[in-house]
């Protein structure tokens, strides 16, 4: 295996965990989708982004759901 390969084997990829929520790795500097408000993610977006993101140096693990779950979960 190249080590191009390796290194896409080894790469977390995003994957859907309990409850519909989908759990992704991102850098730690970078900004959830594009978007700098959490108010425009959850007024705009398709997805809002949850608290308690895992963080580490090089990455972040994030988590996510689709925003019409989250609002039907708080009512």
């Amino acid at each position: 295996m190249t080590d191009k390969d390796r290194a896409f084997h080894d790469s977390m990829k995003p994957s859907w965990g309990p409850d519909g929520t989908l759990v992704y790795a991102a850098p730690s500097n970078a900004q959830p989708f594009g978007r700098s408000s959490r108010r425009a993610r959850e007024r705009d977006g398709l997805l809002t982004i949850q608290k308690g993101a895992i963080v580490s140096e090089s990455r972040d693990v994030r988590f996510a759901k689709f925003s019409n779950e989250v609002r039907s979960s708080t009512n």
